[in-house]
């Protein structure tokens, strides 16, 4: 495998994977600090391109151009730590690792559960902003365009996102799980981001009929508590509300305690406080009042399993076909390099041609003429394809072990 055709790509991540809540919280970014950094990065010699993905589960930088050592210098200064704190913190890869992380991204096999695949349309969003910035280099475009490729193809072939496909979906299943059907329950939404669609086309799924959205924007908020047939309360009245429903559900980018337990008024119905939000909208002591139960992001990880086993099975069938793609965009890449060369190479062997015939034309004769042109046309032809068929071969040799070396580099 060529490693230096993508020597260019660097990535830095913080995630579910390696570090909990409240230190992914710490390196999470809204679209004005997302912004910040594009600036940052569009100043640096060198780099052509970025693009930058924070969800709840991640936060991670996806490089083409620089070196390992000025970027981490760059996050440093950021975040305002120090270099030991962010390489505990954060992974890093490079080349043909980050082709195959961003190709599990999208298939669902890196979300924080297994086959979700809430992280495609984030990326798709972070590209946007990317594009933007004008910091979506070529090869980022079509790196991240291979992604979502390779993503749909384990959506469609395998059953890998079958079932519970989304954080907020396992969470309704929770929900269930403690309250009972949920068509029974009233639900609170506070927020209206893309978390808050997916509960709420969930809640509507379920048979849950009634549903109340706040927000802090009003207009807004009355726009899609019209949009999904539900209410609208002002966020003002958020206390009062609280107590009316069963089921509270955050998922706002507020980055502070909407909820804690003064707002909370103690009675016998059970009420499940459920937080999708990052950082935290739900105070950890809401889960010591009696009848309330508290759910965050990660204590959904821990609940997950169940509904799990069978998406395990279909993840050798998805790694097959990452493996597909991965070898499929090598192949891309190198031709990309190659194919000027084989046009050149081509444009050479006919000036030749042309010049050996006319410089022999006399001797050949006037009646013979046609004959040898046709002849050394077809010998220029056969000439030319044969340098591809000899590399193309060599491309597909050289891949064969290709994924036993990512595996290596990658673990």
């Amino acid at each position: 495998m060529n490693k230096s055709l993508l020597a260019s790509l660097h990535f830095f991540g913080v995630s579910h994977h390696t570090s909990k809540l409240d230190i992914r919280s710490k390196y999470a970014l809204d679209e004005a600090k997302i912004a910040q950094l594009h600036d940052i990065f569009k100043s640096i010699n060198g780099v052509r391109g970025c693009v930058i993905i924070s969800t709840c589960n991640r936060t991670e930088f996806v490089l083409d151009g620089g070196n390992e050592t000025e970027l981490l210098v760059v996050l440093c200064e950021f975040y305002g730590t120090d270099k030991a704190t962010i390489e505990k913190h954060f992974s890093y890869m490079e080349g043909w690792q980050v082709v195959r992380h961003l190709y599990r991204l999208t298939s669902g096999l890196d979300s924080m559960i297994l086959g979700d695949i809430q992280i495609t349309s984030q990326l798709k969003d972070a590209v946007k902003l990317s594009n933007e910035a004008s910091l979506l280099s070529p090869l980022l475009s079509k790196l991240c365009q291979s992604a979502f490729k390779a993503g749909k193809r384990v959506r469609n072939e395998t059953g890998v996102s079958d079932g519970a496909a989304s954080v907020s979906y396992t969470a309704l299943l929770m929900a269930r799980d403690y309250l009972g059907p949920l068509n029974e329950c009233s639900a609170l939404v506070i927020g209206t981001g893309d978390m808050g669609r997916d509960v709420v086309y969930n809640l509507r799924s379920k048979g849950m009929t009634r549903l109340t959205v706040t927000n802090r924007t009003e207009q807004t908020g009355r726009s899609y508590a019209e949009l999904v047939g539900g209410n609208f309360a002002p966020f003002s009245d958020l206390a009062d509300e609280i107590d009316k429903h069963d089921i509270i559900i955050t998922c706002t980018s507020a980055g502070k305690i909407l909820i804690d337990n003064s707002m909370i008024s103690e009675q016998d119905r059970h009420q499940l406080f459920l937080d999708l939000s990052l950082p935290a909208n739900i105070d950890l002591a809401v889960n010591a009042i009696q009848n309330k139960m508290r759910i965050d992001i990660d204590a959904i990880q821990m609940n997950v399993d169940k509904y799990l086993v069978a998406r395990r099975n279909e993840v050798p069938k998805a790694e097959a076909i990452i493996s597909e793609e991965l070898l499929s965009f090598q192949y891309k890449q190198i031709m990309d390099i190659a194919s000027p060369a084989m046009i050149r190479l081509r444009e050479e062997f006919e000036y030749i041609r042309i010049e050996e015939l006319n410089r022999a034309a006399e001797a050949i004769g006037e009646e013979h003429l046609p004959a040898v042109e046709l002849l050394t046309k077809r010998l220029v032809k056969r000439l030319a394809v044969m340098p591809i068929e000899i590399f193309c071969g060599h491309v597909e040799d050289s891949t064969l072990a290709m994924e036993e070396i990512l595996d290596a580099a990658y673990n």
